[in-house]
């Protein structure tokens, strides 16, 4: 089974470029204009109902040969940024359609998170908050700041079970279910609840302010403020996929709370006199 995009092609094209890649089946989406076009292909073991379709998408129910049924949508996102609001509205709507096992597959034209790319300049925050608001309206559950964790690739490898991969296409259903138990497993034990550790933390830093500066409370303050840094750029990760005009309101992180410990640090690291060779003690130009 194959879905492809951006065809360009015609109705009349479509059953050539099928005989070409060896597909017994197709169903094509005619372009628009000299642009668009989407094709999805199987062989003849696969049961394949087109429940709808449009220029930007093609919804299926499938029965594969092992007799499981499940749901498939092909998507493409609107290319131009100003109409991408349709697609997300379309995939809500498409969403709620049916109780199968859903797998979506494309080109949605968008990221969730920068870490989806490599080199470029930055995507507007704004059109990854949007795309990210109607991927957790769909249900999708993938968090991007799982992707900074050195043991991500490895779990997500070992919930892919091998003994399953013998034929991809007919296990596809067993080894989702698997990966998503696993990671949500994972997910549980490794973060817990990122809030009340964030609170720990700032707790922890308040009392080592307070303390008198020697170089082991130095070190665990630094260990504590490094700590805590992570989980605010995990937390943070977790907002930019959920919220949308409140998190560009409230801001990034917990200014008030940094703002509080930079001014405390600046207070304590401050120079308030400096005793000089002659043995005076010398503050805002004056001796004492």
């Amino acid at each position: 089974m194959a879905f492809l995009c951006e065809t360009r092609l015609t109705n009349s094209n479509s059953d050539r470029i099928r005989r070409l890649l060896r597909f017994n089946n197709c169903f094509p989406v005619n372009r628009h204009g000299t642009g668009g076009g989407l094709m999805l292909l199987w062989q003849n073991e696969w049961d394949v109902s087109i429940q709808s379709y449009s220029s930007g998408y093609i919804d299926a129910t499938i029965i594969s040969p092992d007799n499981l049924t499940w749901r498939l949508t092909c998507f493409y996102g609107n290319p131009h940024r100003e109409l991408r609001k349709f697609s997300w509205d379309l995939l809500q709507r498409l969403s709620s359609l049916s109780n199968l096992p859903w797998l979506v597959v494309g080109d949605f034209n968008e990221i969730a998170c920068d870490e989806e790319k490599r080199g470029g300049p930055p995507r507007s925050l704004t059109a990854m908050i949007n795309f990210s608001h109607a991927l957790a309206n769909c249900s999708f559950r993938f968090e991007p700041f799982w992707l900074k964790e050195e043991d991500f690739r490895e779990t997500l490898l070992s919930s892919w079970p091998s003994a399953l991969l013998q034929d991809p296409l007919v296990d596809l259903s067993s080894c989702l279910l698997s990966c998503s138990s696993t990671l949500n497993s994972w997910n549980t034990k490794k973060f817990g609840n990122t809030h009340n550790a964030i609170k720990q933390q700032q707790s922890v830093i308040n009392q080592l302010h307070s303390i008198a500066a020697t170089p082991d409370i130095m070190d665990q303050l630094n260990k504590a403020q490094t700590t805590l840094e992570c989980l605010l750029t995990r937390q943070e990760l977790f907002w930019k996929q959920r919220a949308r005009t409140d998190w560009l309101i409230a801001g990034d992180r917990n200014t008030k709370f940094f703002h509080s410990q930079a001014s405390g640090r600046r207070r304590k690291n401050e120079i308030i006199g400096i005793l000089n060779d002659s043995g005076n003690w010398v503050t805002d130009g004056k001796k004492h």
